[in-house]
């Protein structure tokens, strides 16, 4: 059918706890142009990519897209953790054919990842990933395997595209409180310097605190706060493995007020300080 599902689990002994492994150096070319989606579950999974020349991590919630016709990563996992990773690619040309190029194109563009090639991090609800961590059936084999395998990921993409609302032919129409959520969403991923409150956000929206972070759970799983946190914490942990920035300078330019505030929110996320991430980066 032009697509590959991939699943393997990590499993790490205590003396390994709080380590990071390096997994493996990875590098191919796919036949043709391809779009790939890589999710994890327990741990978390640092790619240090060569097409393009970038560091993203993801975990649970949190899923690689890429768009490529190649890849050149080193992947390297929190050994705070057991965890698994599952991957699908997909051809584009397949992808055009089973949702349409119209489709294909629009949910391409809504990820991000045009023009190709590019790989980043995008907040997807746990329970669509879920259907992808679950394609491959542990029950069967062969050609059955397979072909549940194949229909699972079909049921990924279509809830996927729901979820994005890319079906060209036939859009789902939002709700007044997706709309918003989805708009502000789109700020949030803007937003630079110090935090905004919920009452400024309010404020911007016409509408109550408690009402745009309802909005926002609902349509994204997780608070708003949380997601602002992670997406700075993920911009901290790719400016210390690049640059030589003092950390209090990266706390300040993420909008952390204490540079102790920002060591401590880092080490709840990842499992180990900002220090020690720069160290192992400098070796």
């Amino acid at each position: 059918m032009g697509m590959t599902i991939f699943r393997a689990e990590h499993q790490f002994s205590q003396e390994g706890f709080g380590k990071l492994v390096e997994i493996a150096k990875v590098e191919g070319t796919f036949p043709s142009t391809s779009f790939m989606v890589q999710i994890a579950r327990g741990s978390r999974v640092i790619h240090y990519e060569s097409i393009p020349a970038v560091n993203v991590i993801f975990s649970p919630g949190q899923d690689l897209f890429r768009l490529a016709d190649r890849l050149k990563v080193t992947p390297v996992v929190d050994a705070s953790a057991n965890g698994a990773m599952t991957a699908l690619t997909i051809g584009l040309q397949t992808l055009e054919h089973l949702i349409g190029r119209a489709s294909a194109h629009r949910t391409l563009e809504v990820l991000g990842l045009l023009p190709a090639p590019r790989v980043l991090i995008k907040a997807i609800p746990t329970s669509i990933s879920d259907i992808l961590h679950t394609a491959i059936p542990t029950g069967l084999t062969g050609a059955l395997q397979r072909l549940t395998a194949q229909a699972r990921a079909l049921q990924y993409l279509t809830a996927l595209i729901v979820h994005l609302g890319t079906d060209i032919e036939e859009q789902p129409s939002l709700s007044a409180s997706q709309r918003r959520a989805r708009e502000l969403h789109a700020v949030l991923q803007k937003t630079e310097g110090k935090i905004p409150t919920l009452n400024e956000l309010g404020q911007q929206f016409n509408k109550s605190a408690r009402t745009l972070s309802n909005d926002f759970q609902m349509e994204y799983g997780q608070s708003i706060a949380a997601f602002i946190s992670d997406i700075r914490l993920q911009e901290a942990h790719a400016a210390i493995t690049k640059s030589n920035v003092p950390l209090k300078a990266i706390a300040e330019r993420l909008g952390y007020v204490h540079t102790n505030h920002f060591v401590r929110a880092f080490s709840k996320k990842f499992g180990y300080p900002p220090g020690a991430l720069r160290k192992r980066s400098s070796a």
